[in-house]
């Protein structure tokens, strides 16, 4: 994802993809702990669920 928004120049590439990592998984926690409150969903499960779509995606797009 972070190489779909900064493109390939890989001094910026690094810091990008570190940073949408953690912006992602801080969402899935926030996401995870206020669904089912008291009960929490891990943000693994989360993330699967988010970046799913995202998979299939790159998965129809490639050439065959």
């Amino acid at each position: 994802m972070a190489r779909r928004l900064i493109g390939a120049d890989h001094v910026f590439l690094l810091s990008a993809a570190a940073f949408a990592g953690a912006f992602l998984l801080i969402l899935a926690d926030t996401i995870g702990r206020s669904i089912l409150q008291p009960a929490e969903i891990p943000a693994g499960i989360i993330v699967a669920i988010m970046g799913a779509p995202y998979f299939l995606y790159l998965l129809a797009k490639t050439d065959k």
